[in-house]
C-alpha cells in the first residue's frame, strides 16, 4: 500500500513515519521546510526568543541579588540568529528521522486531481496513492477591518523574520501566539498594547488562572485592553493608529507596528479538495470521522 502524506508538520511527519513502520510505502510532500508551523513559525522559534527575553530580564535584575553585571544590552540580531539555529537543528532532525524510516521526501506543492492522484505543481510529476493524508496545517488569520493590509500590519510569521525591534507594537488578539509575542516584545524593551475583543485574554482557558496571569502582565507594564471592538487601522505619520470601541465609546491607540496575534486558520488553498467533494466545517476545518477519514473514503486529514 502506498500512502502519500501532504504536509511535513507535527501532524504529517509522525503519520508518515508510523505508516512506514507498519509496512507501507510512504511519500511525504512539503513545499516549505519540514516541521511545519510548529518548528519553523510557531512553538519552537517563539520559545527560543522567550529564552533570550528571559535571560535579558534576569540579567537586568541580577543586581537585586548582589550580582553586578554593568550595562546590559540586547543584541536582537543575535537573538534571531540563535532562534534560526535552534529551528534548523530540529528541522534537520526531522529529515533524518524520515530518512531512517525510508520515507521518500518530495519538496514541492501538491494538488489533488482525484482521490488517488497527486500532482506536484513545480514539476508536473504525478504520484499514485492508495491512501492520502492531508496534513497541510494552518496559517495566521487576519481580522476583517479597514486598513488591515496597510504596511506595518504584520502576522506572527512576519514577526519571526523582523530584522529590528519596533519601538512600540499593538497586538490584535490574545490567543497563545499573541500573548507569547506580548511577553517577548515587552521583555526586549518594546512598548506593548494587547487588544482583545473578548472579556478576557486567552479565551477558553480557566478564568481564575487567566485573571492572575493578566494581572501579572499589566504589573509588568503591558497594556491589556479587553472587550474592544476593532473599527479601523489607519496611517498616522510614521506609525499606525488603531480605532476600537468599548463600553465607554470609541478610542484610538498608536504604535509603530500592529501584529495580528489571534488564532491560526486551516490552510489547504490550491490543494483541490473541492474537486473531491471533501466536506469542511463552518470554520474552514476539514470534516473527519473518529478515524480521521474525510468524506472521500481514501483520503484522511490531520
Amino acid at each position: 500500500i502506498h500512502v502519500v502524506v501532504i504536509g511535513g508538520g507535527p501532524g504529517g511527519y509522525p503519520a508518515a513515519i508510523r505508516a512506514a513502520q507498519i509496512g507501507a510505502q510512504v511519500t511525504i510532500i512539503e513545499n516549505r521546510d519540514m516541521g511545519g508551523t510548529c518548528l519553523n513559525r510557531g512553538c519552537i522559534p517563539t520559545k527560543a526568543l522567550l529564552q533570550s527575553a528571559r535571560f535579558f530580564t534576569q540579567i537586568k535584575t541580577a543586581q537585586d541579588f548582589g550580582v553586578v553585571t554593568g550595562d546590559v544590552k540586547l543584541d536582537f540580531a543575535k537573538a534571531m540568529q540563535q532562534k534560526a539555529k535552534v529551528v534548523k537543528r530540529l528541522v534537520v532532525g526531522v529529515g533524518s528521522l524520515l530518512k531512517s524510516n525510508n520515507v521518500k521526501v518530495i519538496k514541492g506543492t501538491a494538488t489533488l486531481t482525484d482521490p488517488s492522484t497527486v500532482v506536484i505543481k513545480e514539476t508536473n510529476e504525478q504520484i499514485k496513492a492508495d491512501r492520502l493524508i492531508i496534513a497541510t496545517g494552518s496559517v495566521p488569520a487576519k481580522p476583517s477591518c479597514e486598513g488591515i493590509d496597510l504596511p506595518g500590519v504584520i502576522t506572527t510569521d512576519d514577526a519571526l523574520e523582523l530584522t529590528a525591534l519596533p519601538k512600540s507594537i499593538i497586538i490584535l488578539g490574545s490567543h497563545i501566539f499573541g500573548v507569547e509575542f506580548a511577553q517577548i516584545f515587552h521583555s526586549m524593551g518594546v512598548q506593548v498594547t494587547l487588544v482583545e475583543s473578548g472579556a478576557q485574554i486567552l479565551q477558553g482557558e480557566d478564568a481564575e488562572l487567566v485573571k492572575s496571569y493578566a494581572n501579572g502582565m499589566i504589573k509588568d507594564g503591558i497594556a491589556v485592553i479587553t472587550q474592544a471592538q476593532i473599527k479601523r487601522i489607519a496611517a498616522a505619520g510614521s506609525e499606525l493608529s488603531l480605532s476600537y470601541a468599548d463600553a465607554s465609546g470609541e478610542k484610538t491607540v498608536t504604535a509603530e507596528k500592529i501584529l495580528c496575534g489571534g488564532k491560526q486558520k486551516p490552510y489547504y488553498a490550491g490543494l483541490g479538495i473541492e474537486k473531491l467533494g471533501i466536506k469542511t466545517a463552518a470554520d474552514g476545518a476539514i470534516t473527519v470521522s473518529n478515524t480521521m477519514q474525510t468524506s472521500s473514503p481514501t483520503v484522511y486529514a490531520i
